[in-house]
């Protein structure tokens, strides 16, 4: 866009210099050429016609006043340019005087719309002083104009010719009339949009108006000469009013010259050059010198009533200055109390609040924000994110604040000296009068104990989902567990039970016959299966019993166990070799069920090497996977029973003695103490029964050896 506003500008600043420069190459070196004259009028006609364009040109982009404005002086270079292109006619093509002729009516056309254009210009509003000010000033400066034209050129411009006569004194009235305009512009304030077109339109009417009297007086004496230097000075004002509506529509970036702070001198000036024009001009006549006495004491009552006026004015000013005074410290005093009252609300309230400018400096931090980040009076605010690689919420949350966007309850973990804690951030801009962000406000509020048992709690619901699932796998567990045992007990008293049926019904027949020598052999089938049921009652019991406490969980030497239940096995071990290893570490069980799981394993590998023809049982520690171990020779186990050897009652051979309810029980001792146990076995290699336990924290180099060294027989 700039580019394009500087190509306008320039554009037509370049026509008006190439015609002007045309104009002067014209006069200086070309005077005595054959086309000198039409050569030399064709640049106003251009130049007037350029300055109509540019008005046309802003009339069409413009609105309001400065649209009617540029449509009024729009007409006044339309006419100017009618009466440039008559004088070229007249002057060139039809060799007459263009003076008087048809060429004046464009001329003197364009003064009343011009000077229209230049009322219409809009212009900010005044007070009455103000305009009784404006309304002298502009009388003073046209008893001067009026004094020098009178001095100069009025008497003059009587001829014979009653036409001649008329134009001239026209164009004299004419150039009042512009003088007034250029008053009018001069002594009004404009608002800053209009400061390049007012100040281009009062230089380029001040070259026309001293033109024009310059052309008036030459042409008095008789010295004018169409085609002279002072044709430049039309030329020039053609250009300086021509590109006033094209700064009008692209203003430039800079300002102009201040004419408000020289157009209260410009009467008295005007006023100084009118006196010093009239008393170097000799007076031949008492006209004259009775129009200077007049003019001059007009000027003096005139001068009189405007400083008068100036210090009413000022005297106006004084007093609005004094209210605006008394205005601005009542409000000073009020902003002062509301700040106070603000900063003790902010002091006292329990989030932190932060207010930095659009350079990120902190401007004002309340106490809870101090406690909360740990900020110590006139030290450094160092923030940074929990993790180092981002950049903390905090930095992002003032980022948009500066760029307007508000931010509301982001939670970031930040770092200040080392100790990292949970903020709530909140953020929103900080705003001037005019809407315009200057800085940002930042409130937050340290979460960090909720943050913490949020965790807690999250932990905790954790744990407790993880313990009801561990729960109701064990219940399930034990209800399938439950559900094998009812059956396998159902199933196992079941057939002792049908066994002593049939053995009555057999003792029943034989006491019927008389045969007594069965009835003892039936009575001891009927026994033996007693008996076997009440084993099997009695190991269903002893497994249900096994969740119950017999003694506390004490720290005991494993090998501590060991020696107790060998001690009481002794007469059981005969003939078997018994290896201890001396390095097993001390654990945290009940010592009685323990013990009773470690005889049933000894008992049920005696029970598998009783064909061997050395049988050896070893009992020992693995450290690699922290596993107490029985290992025997015997017959070994195939690997497809090692896990259906330890469901109750299960027995891979059924003429094997016992139950089966040995495994079972071992099996459920481990599981209660939170171990586990499994089997490693191969037929005809032995068997070894691995099996873990909750380790005291007594350490190995503590624990005693066993007291039966390497070989117990």
């Amino acid at each position: 866009m700039s580019a394009s506003i500087d190509k306008r500008i320039l554009i037509a600043t370049s026509a008006f210099a190439f015609l002007i420069a045309a104009h002067l190459i014209l006069i200086t070196a070309f005077r005595d050429a054959d086309m000198f004259l039409l050569l030399e009028d064709a640049p106003f006609v251009m130049s007037s016609a350029i300055a109509a364009f540019c008005f046309f040109y802003a009339f069409k982009r413009s609105t309001g006043r400065v649209r009617a404005a540029w449509l009024a002086i729009f007409v006044a270079m339309i006419f100017n340019t009618s009466g440039e292109l008559a004088w070229l006619v007249l002057e060139v093509f039809l060799r007459r005087d263009p003076f008087p002729s048809a060429a004046d009516i464009g001329y003197l056309a364009f003064y009343p719309f011009f000077a229209a254009g230049i009322f219409l210009f809009p212009s900010v509003p005044r007070s009455a002083n103000e305009r009784a000010r404006l309304l002298l000033d502009e009388c003073i400066g046209m008893i001067s104009s009026l004094l020098i034209l009178w001095i100069y050129i009025i008497p003059e411009l009587y001829e014979e010719d009653p036409v001649a006569t008329f134009v001239s004194i026209a164009y004299v009235l004419m150039d009042l009339l512009l003088v007034i305009a250029l008053m009018d512009i001069l002594f009004r304030e404009h608002e800053a949009a209009e400061d390049w077109p007012s100040f281009i339109l009062i230089l380029g009417m001040g070259a026309m108006i001293i033109t024009d009297l310059g052309y008036a007086y030459q042409e008095i004496q008789g010295t004018y000469t169409s085609g002279s230097l002072l044709d430049t000075g039309w030329l020039a004002a053609y250009m300086l009013i021509g590109i006033a509506p094209l700064l009008s529509v692209h203003p430039p970036s800079w300002r102009p010259i201040n004419i408000k702070r020289i157009s209260y001198y410009v009467p008295v000036i005007w006023l100084g050059i009118a006196l010093i024009l009239v008393l170097i001009r000799e007076h031949e006549s008492v006209s004259n010198a009775g129009a200077l006495v007049a003019s001059i004491s007009g000027i003096i009552g005139l001068m009189l009533l405007r400083e008068k006026q100036s210090l009413r004015t000022m005297h106006d000013m004084l007093k609005n200055l004094r209210e605006e005074a008394e205005r601005r410290a009542a409000m000073e005093k009020s902003l002062a109390e509301s700040k106070n009252l603000l900063e003790s609300i902010l002091s006292q309230a329990q989030c932190g609040i932060l207010v930095v400018d659009a350079d990120r400096k902190i401007l004002f931090i309340n106490d809870a924000a101090r406690r909360i980040l740990r900020k110590r009076p006139g030290g450094s605010l160092e923030l940074r994110s929990h993790n180092s690689e981002d950049e903390p919420e905090w930095n992002l949350c003032i980022s948009r604040a500066l760029r307007g966007a508000i931010t509301e309850s982001k939670e970031e973990r930040v770092v200040v000296d080392g100790e990292s804690f949970d903020l709530l951030l909140n953020s929103a801009p900080l705003k001037d009068s005019s809407g315009g962000i200057v800085g940002a406000v930042v409130s937050f509020m340290d979460i960090s104990d909720r943050k913490r048992l949020e965790d807690e709690l999250r932990r905790y619901t954790t744990e407790l989902e993880r313990m009801v699932e561990d729960r109701t796998r064990e219940i399930e567990r034990k209800n399938a567990e439950m559900e094998r045992f009812v059956y396998t007990v159902s199933h196992d008293l079941r057939s002792p039970l049908i066994t002593i049926l049939g053995f009555i019904g057999y003792l029943r027949e034989d006491l019927r016959s008389g045969q007594t020598d069965k009835v003892e052999s039936d009575i001891r089938f009927i026994e033996n299966s007693v008996l076997k049921m009440d084993r099997l009652l009695t190991n269903t019991l002893e497994l249900s019993r096994i969740g119950r406490v017999i003694s506390p969980p004490e720290d005991v030497y494993f090998s501590d166990i060991v020696r107790e239940v060998l001690s009481d096995m002794n007469a059981k071990l005969r003939g078997v070799d018994i290896i201890v290893a001396d390095d097993m570490p001390s654990v945290h069980v009940d010592r009685m069920r323990i013990g009773e799981m470690l005889a049933n394993l000894i008992d049920n590998s005696i029970k598998y090497t009783a064909n061997t023809d050395h049988p050896r049982i070893e009992i020992g520690w693995r450290p690699e996977d922290a596993a107490f171990f029985v290992k025997d020779n015997g017959i070994g186990i195939d690997p497809k029973y090692h896990d259906k050897v330890f469901d109750l009652f299960y027995r891979i051979d059924r003429s094997t003695p016992g139950t089966g309810a040995g495994l079972a029980i071992v099996k459920k001792i481990v599981e209660v103490h939170g171990g586990r146990i499994w089997i490693e076995s191969e037929v005809g290699k032995g068997c070894t029964v691995c099996f873990t336990l909750p380790l005291s924290r007594k350490s190995n180099s503590e624990e005693s050896q066993s007291p039966f060294g390497d070989l117990y027989r």
